[in-house]
């Protein structure tokens, strides 16, 4: 799947979004997904290119079910489709930058916030939601029980395996079968609580201003 340019997202936005989108400019990359920012009069957008339109349903729930001042959210816009092989979603332009390109002396000013916002997600109540782990489109989650999920290798978007992954990787069987084995005896241990948790709390997914 070839990667687009500013030119033909800027096409595309004044085509079907407004005509008077300006400063388009390709702002990050990851496996899936592109990311390219720009703006309509003064107001600054994000316009986000991804094959699974189920991630911006997904990014739309959140901002309608979980958003707050402490764990701010961008509002999702409008949600389509760009080309055969790829959705698009429009949101609202969160201020900052990626923590993966800030300085240390930057990262460790918000460090302690960033622990903060970690904790109030992971004590978000979803007690009145279906199921446990990877969740759907309506928040439900994907498994009977946490430890299901803990137990099993899934996510939507990869058909391999552990065992293909021991065969075809530098993954070595005796290093894999040793932490998950120990993950489950430890599983007797998990609390049934239900909380919200975020699968990607990653420095290149982190916005600090």
């Amino acid at each position: 799947m070839f990667a687009v340019d500013s030119i033909q997202v800027g096409d595309f936005l004044q085509a079907n979004f407004d005509e008077r989108v300006t400063t388009v400019s390709l702002i990050g990359a990851g496996m899936f997904s592109q990311a390219f920012s720009f703006t309509v009069g003064q107001q600054a957008l994000i316009f986000r290119l991804n094959p699974s339109e189920e991630d911006f349903q997904k990014d739309a729930f959140a901002f309608q079910h979980f958003s707050a001042p402490t764990v701010p959210i961008p509002r999702v816009l409008g949600i389509g489709r760009f080309d055969g092989t790829r959705h698009f979603a429009i949101t609202t332009r969160c201020p900052g930058q990626t923590l993966q390109v800030m300085d240390e002396r930057a990262v460790r000013s918000v460090v302690s916030q960033l622990f903060q916002t970690l904790n109030t997600i992971h004590h978000t109540d979803v007690s009145g939601y279906m199921g446990w782990g990877l969740t759907d489109t309506t928040g439900d989650g994907r498994f009977a029980s946490w430890t299901q999920y803990l137990l099993s290798f899934y996510d939507q978007k990869f058909a391999f395996t552990w065992p293909e992954l021991i065969q075809q990787t530098f993954l070595e069987q005796e290093v894999y079968e040793t932490c998950f084995n120990a993950m489950k005896r430890l599983l007797a241990y998990c609390p049934t609580e239900k909380y919200l948790v975020h699968g990607d709390f990653g420095f290149d997914n982190v916005l600090s201003d």
